[in-house]
């Protein structure tokens, strides 16, 4: 479990709330950019700057599913629904197939369901099917399929 994920997980055990992962992740994104703009400063650029950027854009997409798990493993209802509907928002076709596997294996309904709809769209499927994600969803979950194809047939 990473550092950040157990830090989330205690402070919801004691307070029963999350701290502001957002407002984490832009201090951290502040201290990202103080940092360039010294090495800026000192002449010297890292080819992998642009790698940060992409976390940034996340908005804490990273920490939902890690979150969802520990909650699962310590049977934290409450938090386990929170980081489902925070996952429900960000369900692309890049993630479905992913967010699908993590649901099922959690036993998450809500976020499975959520997958399902945003599956019923002819262009969201054909891009996942396009992707190999139908592949992935065999592979991790083969009775997920099936539930699947009874959600088109109805």
């Amino acid at each position: 479990m990473e550092p950040q994920v157990f830090k989330s997980l205690l402070t919801f055990i004691y307070t029963d709330s999350l701290p502001e992962l957002e407002d984490e992740e832009e201090t951290e994104s502040d201290r990202d950019e103080e940092e360039d703009q010294e090495s800026e400063a000192d002449g010297v650029h890292g080819e992998d700057d642009d790698d940060d950027d992409d976390d940034d854009d996340n908005g804490g997409d990273e920490m939902w599913s890690p979150l969802l798990v520990a909650a699962d493993r310590y049977d934290l209802q409450r938090l386990k629904l929170i980081c489902a509907k925070k996952l429900c928002e960000r369900i692309d076709a890049s993630t479905v197939a992913d967010t699908l596997g993590l649901a099922e294996k959690h036993h998450c309904r809500l976020l499975k369901e959520a997958c399902f709809e945003f599956l019923k769209a002819p262009a969201n499927l054909k891009f996942v099917l396009a992707s190999d994600g139908l592949d992935h969803i065999t592979a991790t979950c083969p009775s997920v399929l099936k539930e699947l194809l009874a959600k088109f047939a109805s």
